[in-house]
């Protein structure tokens, strides 16, 4: 019975003792599922962000048009931009005209009627018009092979640039929102690219954190001779 019972425990050891290539395995094919996981984050559908950088874009593209009218002095006084909402309170041509339409002289980075004294809208034109080109042109592919881990790391500079543009996007998001609603002011394009902003920002974010993640995973399931080539 002694002999059976060693035996069989002994049996049970064995069946936890892998030799270096099953353990080498196992580490590939865990690697390997991570990879696929966080892989299926980083790629959220490129269509996803060209769509909220599109509407976005359009925001900011009529809200400049809505802008270049009020500040016309031969317009007729009749003029209502379409989100001039006297139903609901809601008035984005006021908010325009507020010294916070234009942050960069609002906070002293540039002179007031400085060239680059550009409304907030311009300033979400170009930042609307960058993730649009990003999506589309600039490296939209993950590397899955070996040979591809550069690209992948390019990639990974290119959307940290893309985040931290989309953090002062957000900032100033932040900021506006806050003074929108301290003065009881109703904009309905504001607050819909606020939250455009903020959606950009979390998918952003959640890619470059997914992306770090399976360029490590793809690095650490390359055998060691590999890496030295």
């Amino acid at each position: 019975v002694g002999h059976l019972l060693g035996a069989r425990t002994h049996k049970k050891k064995t069946d936890y003792i892998r030799t270096p290539q099953q353990a080498r395995e196992k580490k590939i094919t865990t690697t390997t599922s991570s990879t696929q996981r966080n892989q299926r984050t980083a790629m959220i559908p490129t269509s996803t962000v060209n769509l909220l950088a599109t509407i976005g874009l359009t925001l900011s593209l009529y809200a400049l048009y809505v802008e270049s009218k009020i500040h016309d002095e031969d317009l007729e006084d009749d003029f209502v931009a379409l989100c001039d909402i006297e139903a609901i309170g809601a008035s984005c041509s006021a908010v325009f005209a507020m010294p916070e339409g234009k942050l960069l002289s609002y906070f002293g980075l540039v002179p007031s009627n400085h060239i680059l004294d550009v409304p907030n809208a311009m300033l979400g034109t170009i930042y609307y018009t960058l993730c649009i080109i990003r999506e589309n042109f600039l490296y939209n592919e993950f590397p899955v092979t070996v040979k591809d881990v550069d690209v992948g790391r390019k990639r990974v500079r290119i959307d940290q640039m893309i985040l931290l543009i989309a953090s002062g996007a957000m900032s100033a998001s932040v900021f506006l929102a806050f003074r929108l609603t301290q003065l009881k002011e109703l904009c309905v394009l504001c607050w819909s690219t606020h939250a455009i902003n903020l959606t950009l920002i979390v998918i952003f974010g959640c890619r470059i954190r997914s992306l770090g993640r399976l360029s490590r995973d793809e690095w650490n399931a390359i055998p060691t001779k590999q890496k030295g080539n």
